[in-house]
C-alpha cells in the first residue's frame, strides 16, 4: 500500500469524481469507465489520469494498469484491487490458473501504472494466441439495455476468451477489430463474427461460452485433472492408447476437424488460432496453462455431449476429482498420472514378441527401434512382467537343456570343462538361477582324480 500512496503523490492529484456510479450486472471495469465518462464528459486523455494516472488508459480494454490510483480515487467502495480484478477483468479467466506468486505479481502490476507488462506476467507472449481481447457485445442485449436503462455497456462474460457466442439469443457476438484512442461505447464500429455452419458449430460455440463462465467462477483449476480427464477422453475416442503414449500427429489431424477449430480457421484475423502441436506439451505440463486451449481442447473431445453433460465433467476435473466415461470411472491426476492404462497389445505386437527371446529380436521383426519396444513394455506394465517371466523360463530352461546336453555326451566331463565349454549359460544362470545352476554342478565332481596327500 505504501508503494502505491508513493506513486500516487508523484502523479497527477486527485480530484473527486462526485457522482460514482454502482456496477451493473455483470459489468466489466472498462464498461463501468466508458459509461462514466459518457456522464462526466471530460476529455479522453483526462479521464485517463484521472482513473488510473494514464493519458492513454483508454486503449487498454482487458486488464488496466494504475489500478491502485482507481482504487484510491472511488474510496474503496467498488471494491478492492484483487477483487476488481477476479470480478471485472478479463483476468478473471488467468486467475484460477495462476499459483499464488503469479497472483500476487499480477495484482502489484496491475496497480501500479509504470510496472511490469500484464501480458508478461500471465505469460500471453509465449503462447502463441495473442495478449489482446477484444471489446464484444450482442446487438440484440445492447438494444435490450438501452430499452430498459437509457445506455448499453460492456459486459465482462462477452470479453472472456472463447466468448464468442450469446447463449441468450444465439447468434454470434460482435466485435470491435480497430484500435483508437477513445472510450468506447458499445454498439459503435463493431464487425460481427461470422455465423456458425450447421448445428455442430453452434453447440460448439456454445459450449465454449458456458466453459468460460465455469472458468472464471473457480477458485482454483487443476491442470493435472483437466490433463487426465481429456486422456482418458482420447482414449475412449480411439485417439490415444494411454498417457505415456500421445501421437502428436494423431491429435492434430482430429483436432482439425472439429466444429469449433473449423469456425476459429474462418474467423481469421479476428479470432486468434493456436499454433500447431500445442496440445501434447499442455497436457504434459511442457507449456503454460491457458484457459482458451483447455476450452478448446474440452469442447473437440466433448463435442458430441450436451453442454451442461461437458461443463458438469470439466468442473469435476478442475477440482481433481473422479469422472466417469460411459460408465467407466478414471482416475484423475496425479494417481495414475505416469501409468499407461494396462489394456491388450496389439495381436501383432504380442505375437512378435512372443515368437522373439530379445528386444532386438521384437524390433527387427517389427521393423521398428529398440526404444519404440521398450515402449510398449512401459505402456503395457502386465504385458511386459508376462513376456519379461516367460523369456526368463524359456531362457533358464534352453540352459539347463544345453549343460545336461553336454554331460550326457561326455560322462566325464569335469565341472572346470563344462564351466568352459557352456560359459554363456552357466553366467545366465549364476546371475537369473543360481540355484538351478548348482543343482546341475553337484551331479559332477568338482575334480577328475582323488586329491593326493601332501605327507
Amino acid at each position: 500500500m505504501s508503494r502505491i500512496n508513493t506513486l500516487l503523490s508523484t502523479e497527477t492529484p486527485l480530484r473527486p469524481l462526485g457522482y460514482l456510479p454502482t456496477w451493473w450486472e455483470g459489468e466489466s471495469l472498462y464498461g463501468w469507465c466508458s459509461r462514466l465518462h459518457a456522464l462526466r464528459g471530460d476529455k479522453t486523455r483526462q479521464f485517463g489520469r484521472l482513473l488510473f494516472g494514464r493519458e492513454h488508459a483508454c486503449r487498454v480494454v482487458d486488464i488496466p494498469s494504475g489500478l491502485g490510483r482507481w482504487v484510491h480515487v472511488t474510496g474503496v467502495r467498488l471494491g478492492t484491487a484483487e477483487e476488481v480484478i477476479r470480478q471485472r477483468t478479463v483476468a478473471a479467466a488467468y486467475w484460477p490458473f495462476a499459483s499464488d506468486a503469479t497472483r500476487q505479481l499480477l495484482v502489484q502490476a496491475a496497480t501500479d501504472a509504470a510496472g511490469v507488462p500484464i501480458p508478461m506476467i500471465l505469460g500471453l507472449p509465449a503462447g502463441r494466441i495473442g495478449a489482446s481481447h477484444p471489446l464484444r457485445s450482442c446487438p440484440d442485449c445492447r438494444r435490450e439495455m438501452v430499452a430498459e436503462r437509457g445506455y448499453a455497456t460492456w459486459l465482462l462474460a462477452d470479453q472472456l476468451p472463447g466468448a464468442w457466442w450469446c447463449p441468450v439469443h444465439r447468434r454470434p457476438l460482435e466485435q470491435v477489430c480497430s484500435v483508437r484512442a477513445v472510450w468506447r461505447k458499445p454498439g459503435n464500429d463493431e464487425t460481427p463474427l461470422g455465423v456458425p455452419l450447421g448445428a455442430d458449430e453452434a453447440h460448439a460455440l456454445a459450449m465454449m461460452r458456458a466453459l468460460a463462465q465455469a472458468i472464471v467462477s473457480a477458485e482454483r483449476i487443476n491442470p493435472w485433472g483437466l490433463a487426465s480427464a481429456i486422456i482418458g477422453r482420447l482414449k475412449s475416442l480411439a485417439i490415444a492408447t494411454s498417457p505415456a503414449r500421445l501421437n502428436v500427429e494423431r491429435i492434430n489431424r482430429w483436432l482439425v476437424d472439429a466444429p469449433i477449430v473449423q469456425w476459429m480457421n474462418r474467423q481469421v484475423p479476428m479470432v486468434n488460432v493456436p499454433a500447431n502441436n500445442w496440445v501434447v506439451p499442455m497436457i504434459r505440463g511442457r507449456s503454460r496453462s491457458h484457459p482458451l486451449k483447455w476450452m478448446i481442447l474440452w469442447t473437440s473431445a466433448w463435442r458430441s455431449e450436451g453442454v451442461e453433460q461437458a461443463v458438469e465433467a470439466f468442473r469435476l476435473a478442475a477440482l481433481g476429482l473422479a469422472t466417469h466415461e460411459n460408465g467407466t470411472q478414471f482416475l484423475l491426476w496425479p494417481e495414475d498420472w505416469g501409468r499407461p492404462a494396462d489394456t491388450s497389445v496389439p495381436p501383432e505386437v504380442e505375437e512378435a514378441f512372443m515368437s522373439c527371446h530379445t528386444i532386438q529380436d521384437v524390433a527387427k521383426l517389427l521393423g521398428s527401434s529398440t526404444g519404440a519396444v521398450r515402449q510398449w513394455l512401459t505402456d503395457y506394465p502386465s504385458f511386459g512382467r508376462v513376456w519379461m517371466k516367460t523369456v526368463r523360463e524359456q531362457r533358464m530352461l534352453r540352459a539347463r537343456e544345453n549343460m545336461q546336453r553336454e554331460m550326457a555326451a561326455n560322462p566325464s566331463v569335469s565341472r572346470a570343462e563344462l564351466l568352459r565349454i557352456c560359459s554363456t549359460d552357466v553366467e545366465w544362470l549364476s546371475r537369473n538361477a543360481p540355484i538351478t545352476l548348482r543343482s546341475l554342478l553337484d551331479r559332477l565332481p568338482a575334480r577328475k582324480g582323488p586329491q593326493g596327500e601332501l605327507f
